[in-house]
């Protein structure tokens, strides 16, 4: 019971959470970082482990990684830069400093099985890769873990010439008999990275797609052999082995350090296939087979890769590689909770467990439910004010970074979701914002009301060069606004934006907010003598007996000022992003 209970504690918080795909003990998956939204290492951890992931392959030694997976039991391969292998091949003494950094102060408490020197390496470097892999196999021995730690290098399959059919593999380049010759030696294998999707979109005419993603198609026969492949995966590994035959390196087991399909970005690439190739391949490992010409030998894969790397350069493909591909943010944090959540009942008592995941599962439910209400704050900018203010140059603005060639009044509600312009540029995920203009003509008015409700903040925009002549109408619309029963219960922030102040005969701020102070406290002193049961939807402003400020307003009104026309919008952008976080 006392090992019964923990596991069906653990899966009933899955349950509650999502459900999960077919597990991925005996495969790993690679832990890219070209991107600025990704968790930190101490959760990474936690997302392989409550997945199952027993292998993890990083591209760079990283010691906030290294720390997170000390005790974890997780498998690591470590990746060498390629810009460093020059050195490493050229200096002894480079090789055992990476070594006294990267591999001595962990390697008792963090499982690393493969060093990588370099990754994918061509030109002139390739000539590097053996003596840099010497130096650090030297290196390791003399301190004492060449043993423990296998040096070798990643390979694409553009390695081998004449990859099809399988057996006719033969590596196209004779630095590579060097590697497999010293991997021979050493007993390491070889990495490769292995991608059908790549084998596919170069040759679709020649390629089955369901032959490409472990689907029904026909098979694949090899004419010298009489072979009999069902995937384009195990052919393209049987390729590599089939060159290393031919190195005289039998012996040298292929080991597929990447492989993967993107979810985006190019042909091909959906979140479909991508799961389907994904989830076909963890099954083809999992079954513990080899492939047709190696049958004896079981599959060793690690999938491409954990997250989606927003920054990582290349074809738009390159950035959608994650494994689970659609996987939402807050899912990755659930995954983490659910973590977190199995250690801790693993050591309760057996009688206390069920009344835990009651409480955990009721715990999860309300975080959810609160992360949902905060993701449901109004995003809505209203822009209010009469008509000929400039509240459309002003919505031009904000949306394209232009002015739409001068002076645009509309009769239209203009209405768009849309990151800021200013904006495009910032890395990150950037909250877009709902912006409505809504036409200053009377009779389009009721509009107003529409929108309010679902306001994040009001920006009324005055014409601060035709101020004088407008100023009573302009005071009169922000008293409509101010009193309404919505904006005041729901303490909408309103920002006073004086527009045009880039024409000279333009009134300043200061003097505009004075003259509204003045013509709205005349406002109240007749509004207020109306009897209050003719006013349904008003609320009375001010202090009695003191004079109007807006400083006395409820909700917060600050005043501004800026030109639409020249694009000098800056305090708008401001106060929407005070009230709509990015």
């Amino acid at each position: 019971m006392r090992r019964f209970a923990p596991s069906l504690a653990a899966a009933l918080l899955i349950g509650v959470l999502f459900s999960t795909p077919i597990g991925v003990q005996s495969i790993g998956v690679c832990y890219g970082k070209v991107g600025n939204n990704l968790p930190p290492p101490s959760d990474v951890v936690q997302l392989y482990k409550s997945n199952g992931i027993t292998d993890m392959r990083i591209y760079l030694p990283d010691v906030e990684t290294f720390g997170a997976l000390r005790g974890s039991g997780i498998s690591l391969i470590v990746g060498v830069a390629n810009e460093n292998i020059i050195d490493l091949a050229a200096n002894k003494e480079a090789a055992a400093a990476w070594v006294d950094a990267n591999v001595k102060p962990f390697v008792a408490d963090v499982n690393i099985k493969y060093i990588a020197v370099g990754n994918e390496i061509s030109g002139e470097a390739t000539q590097s890769i053996v003596p840099a892999m010497q130096n650090l196999n030297a290196s390791l021995f003399a301190a004492g873990f060449g043993n423990i730690v296998k040096v070798s290098t990643t390979v694409k399959l553009d390695v081998v010439a004449n990859s099809f059919p399988p057996s006719a593999g033969v590596f196209a380049e004779p630095y590579m008999t060097a590697v497999s010759t010293f991997l021979a030696s050493t007993g390491a294998p070889l990495l490769a990275n292995v991608y059908p999707y790549f084998a596919y979109i170069s040759n679709p005419q020649d390629i089955d797609l369901n032959y490409a993603t472990f689907q029904l198609s026909k098979t694949v026969t090899d004419p010298n052999n009489g072979l009999v492949y069902t995937n384009l995966f195990d052919a393209m590994i049987d390729a590599m082995y089939a060159a290393l035959d031919k190195a005289g390196a039998t012996g040298v087991r292929v080991i597929v350090s990447e492989s993967g399909w993107p979810s985006a970005g190019g042909t091909v690439a959906t979140i479909d296939y991508a799961h389907a190739y994904n989830q076909n391949l963890i099954y083809h490992v999992k079954q513990g087979h080899g492939t047709p010409r190696q049958p004896e030998i079981p599959i060793e894969a690690y999938l491409f890769a954990m997250f989606n790397e927003n920054e990582k350069p290349g074809a738009p493909t390159e950035r959608n590689f994650a494994w689970r591909p659609g996987m939402d943010e807050w899912a990755r944090q659930a995954e983490v909770w659910v973590g977190h959540a199995e250690r801790w009942i693993r050591q309760q008592p057996p009688e206390q467990i069920y009344v835990a995941v009651a409480v955990i599962a009721v715990t999860i439910l309300l975080l959810v439910a609160a992360s949902c209400l905060k993701s449901s704050k109004p995003n809505t900018i209203v822009l209010s004010g009469l008509t000929g203010g400039g509240k459309t140059i002003l919505f031009y603005q904000l949306r394209d970074g232009s002015s739409h060639q001068g002076t645009v009044t509309s009769m239209e509600q203009n209405n768009d979701t849309f990151v800021l312009h200013s904006e495009l540029e910032r890395k990150g995920k950037i909250k877009p914002v709902h912006v409505v203009d809504v036409p200053g003509h009377a009779r389009l008015k009721p509009k107003l009301d529409e929108t309010l409700p679902q306001a994040a903040g009001i920006v009324f925009v005055v014409d601060a060069q035709d101020f004088l002549s407008t100023m009573q109408a302009v005071a009169e619309y922000l008293y409509d606004i101010l009193t309404k029963a919505t904006v005041v219960k729901k303490r909408i922030p309103l920002l006073i934006f004086c527009n045009k102040t880039d024409k000279v005969t333009a009134h300043s701020k200061e003097f505009i907010k004075k003259q509204l102070e003045k013509e709205i406290n005349k406002l109240r002193e007749s509004r207020n003598a109306i009897s209050s049961a003719d006013i349904t939807d008003e609320v009375k402003l001010g202090k009695p007996g003191e004079a109007f400020n807006l400083s006395q307003c409820q909700n917060e009104v600050t005043v501004a000022e800026g030109a639409g026309l020249t694009g000098n919008v800056s305090a708008v952008e401001q106060f929407i992003r005070e009230y709509v976080k990015a």
